[in-house]
Protein backbone atom coordinates (compact mmCIF):
# COMPACT_ATOMS: atom_id res chain seq x y z
CA UNK A 1 0.00 0.00 0.00
CA UNK A 2 1.31 3.24 -0.92
CA UNK A 3 2.37 5.90 2.39
CA UNK A 4 0.29 9.27 1.71
CA UNK A 5 2.51 11.03 3.83
CA UNK A 6 5.33 10.59 1.25
CA UNK A 7 3.14 12.29 -1.19
CA UNK A 8 4.63 15.44 -1.29
CA UNK A 9 3.13 18.66 -3.27
CA UNK A 10 6.67 20.13 -4.60
CA UNK A 11 6.85 16.66 -6.63
CA UNK A 12 3.27 16.47 -7.64
CA UNK A 13 3.63 20.30 -8.84
CA UNK A 14 6.87 19.38 -10.41
CA UNK A 15 5.01 16.42 -12.03
CA UNK A 16 1.98 18.17 -13.74
CA UNK A 17 4.83 20.70 -14.83
CA UNK A 18 7.37 18.22 -16.81
CA UNK A 19 3.62 16.21 -18.11
CA UNK A 20 2.38 19.50 -19.20
CA UNK A 21 6.07 20.73 -20.82
CA UNK A 22 6.81 17.02 -22.56
CA UNK A 23 10.11 17.37 -21.27
CA UNK A 24 11.99 17.11 -17.87
CA UNK A 25 13.70 20.07 -19.25
CA UNK A 26 10.63 21.90 -19.69
CA UNK A 27 9.21 21.01 -16.34
CA UNK A 28 12.34 21.63 -14.43
CA UNK A 29 12.50 24.96 -15.89
CA UNK A 30 8.51 26.01 -15.78
CA UNK A 31 9.15 25.20 -11.92
CA UNK A 32 12.49 26.49 -10.97
CA UNK A 33 14.92 23.81 -10.66
CA UNK A 34 17.52 22.10 -11.80
CA UNK A 35 17.24 19.26 -14.03
CA UNK A 36 19.06 16.59 -11.82
CA UNK A 37 16.69 17.46 -8.84
CA UNK A 38 13.72 17.41 -11.46
CA UNK A 39 14.81 13.87 -12.30
CA UNK A 40 15.66 12.39 -8.76
CA UNK A 41 12.15 13.59 -7.46
CA UNK A 42 10.20 12.36 -10.52
CA UNK A 43 12.20 8.67 -10.24
CA UNK A 44 11.58 8.51 -6.11
CA UNK A 45 7.54 9.77 -7.19
CA UNK A 46 7.75 6.47 -9.80
CA UNK A 47 9.50 4.49 -7.19
CA UNK A 48 6.93 5.70 -4.65
CA UNK A 49 3.87 4.57 -6.46
CA UNK A 50 5.62 1.34 -7.33
CA UNK A 51 5.40 2.32 -11.89
CA UNK A 52 6.51 4.36 -14.14
CA UNK A 53 4.89 7.44 -14.44
CA UNK A 54 6.28 8.58 -17.80
CA UNK A 55 7.18 7.05 -20.96
CA UNK A 56 11.12 8.83 -21.53
CA UNK A 57 12.28 9.50 -25.12
CA UNK A 58 14.80 10.75 -27.22
CA UNK A 59 12.19 14.16 -28.04
CA UNK A 60 10.50 14.12 -24.45
CA UNK A 61 8.34 12.59 -22.02
CA UNK A 62 5.02 11.37 -22.08
CA UNK A 63 2.81 10.03 -19.51
CA UNK A 64 2.00 6.61 -18.98
CA UNK A 65 -1.54 5.59 -18.58
CA UNK A 66 -1.10 5.45 -14.97
CA UNK A 67 0.70 8.56 -14.84
CA UNK A 68 -2.45 10.39 -17.18
CA UNK A 69 -4.60 9.29 -14.10
CA UNK A 70 -1.66 10.83 -11.37
CA UNK A 71 -1.12 13.99 -14.02
CA UNK A 72 -5.30 14.22 -13.77
CA UNK A 73 -5.18 13.71 -9.63
CA UNK A 74 -2.14 15.84 -9.38
CA UNK A 75 -4.15 19.12 -10.96
CA UNK A 76 -7.15 18.57 -8.98
CA UNK A 77 -5.51 18.27 -5.33
CA UNK A 78 -3.07 21.40 -6.74
CA UNK A 79 -6.33 23.13 -7.18
CA UNK A 80 -8.10 22.43 -4.38
CA UNK A 81 -4.75 23.45 -2.21
CA UNK A 82 -5.03 27.00 -4.12
CA UNK A 83 -8.78 27.02 -2.79
CA UNK A 84 -7.68 26.52 0.23
CA UNK A 85 -4.88 29.54 0.22
CA UNK A 86 -7.23 31.69 -1.28
CA UNK A 87 -10.04 31.19 2.06
CA UNK A 88 -7.11 31.47 4.18
CA UNK A 89 -5.88 34.92 2.65
CA UNK A 90 -9.85 36.10 2.42
CA UNK A 91 -10.12 35.16 6.22
CA UNK A 92 -6.69 37.10 7.41
CA UNK A 93 -7.79 39.88 5.24
CA UNK A 94 -11.04 40.14 6.82
CA UNK A 95 -13.27 39.40 3.79
CA UNK A 96 -16.32 37.56 4.78
CA UNK A 97 -19.11 35.77 2.31
CA UNK A 98 -18.72 35.99 -1.71
CA UNK A 99 -20.08 37.93 -4.29
CA UNK A 100 -21.75 36.60 -8.02
CA UNK A 101 -22.51 38.77 -10.47
CA UNK A 102 -24.33 37.93 -13.40
CA UNK A 103 -23.73 40.56 -16.73
CA UNK A 104 -23.83 40.71 -20.07
CA UNK A 105 -19.79 41.25 -21.45
CA UNK A 106 -20.37 44.78 -22.20
CA UNK A 107 -21.60 45.60 -18.38
CA UNK A 108 -18.22 43.72 -17.63
CA UNK A 109 -15.68 45.84 -19.40
CA UNK A 110 -17.29 49.10 -19.13
CA UNK A 111 -19.51 50.38 -15.95
CA UNK A 112 -19.04 47.87 -13.92
CA UNK A 113 -15.38 47.97 -12.71
CA UNK A 114 -15.62 51.57 -10.87
CA UNK A 115 -19.08 50.60 -9.48
CA UNK A 116 -17.39 47.23 -7.81
CA UNK A 117 -14.22 49.47 -6.32
CA UNK A 118 -16.44 52.05 -5.37
CA UNK A 119 -18.23 48.80 -3.56
CA UNK A 120 -15.01 47.94 -2.30
CA UNK A 121 -13.94 51.18 -1.05
CA UNK A 122 -17.62 51.08 1.06
CA UNK A 123 -17.27 47.54 2.36
CA UNK A 124 -13.43 48.82 3.82
CA UNK A 125 -14.85 51.37 5.64
CA UNK A 126 -16.87 48.90 7.66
Amino acid sequence: MINLNRFDLISLRLFVAVVDGGSLTAGADRFGVSLPAASKRITELEQHCGMALLQRGQRGVTATPEGQTLHRHAIEVIARLEQLVQAVDDLQSGATGHLRLCANPSAFGGFLPSVLAEYARRIRRW
